[in-house]
């Protein structure tokens, strides 16, 4: 595998089902052209160890 290839493919990773679902229905409502913002959280911060940067 190619490493853009591999890049890519890591990235799917990153999607999850309510995204998958709210692609869907901006395509489906013809909202597929305009700009959207979405919001990310997590209940806790991952465990890095000693390196905790930007925490």
């Amino acid at each position: 595998m190619k490493s853009e290839d591999r890049r890519i493919a890591e990235g799917v990773l990153y999607t999850d089902q309510y995204q998958l679902t709210m692609a869907q229905l901006y395509f489906r409502m013809g909202m597929h052209e305009k700009t959207a913002q979405f919001e990310h959280f997590f209940r806790s911060y991952p465990d890095y160890g000693l390196h905790k940067a930007g925490y």
